[in-house]
């Protein structure tokens, strides 16, 4: 059974097509958590297909990109290392 909390947190979700607007951190959060869920997804299959044989040097031509060209290869900032 949901809590008062939950309730609270779904109820623009939750309301008609005429209901209130979500406000922008909800979906923020939502836009967040899904491409989390994507990127989690994704790591998961290279990490299945690399008992495979599946390097990164392989997928970077496989996408049409040189190997040099590969995130670990370049610099980014902190808030990028999780795609490193």
């Amino acid at each position: 059974m949901p809590t008062s909390q939950e309730q609270q947190f779904f109820s623009e979700l939750a309301a008609s097509h005429s209901g209130p607007a979500i406000p922008e951190a909800k979906r923020v959060y939502f836009q967040t958590r899904l491409r989390n869920r994507i990127f989690d997804y994704i790591l998961g299959l290279f990490v299945r297909e690399q008992k495979n044989g599946l390097t990164k040097a392989v997928l970077a031509r496989r996408v049409g990109k040189p190997p040099e060209m590969r995130p670990e290869n370049r610099s980014f900032s902190g808030a990028d290392r999780r795609f490193r």
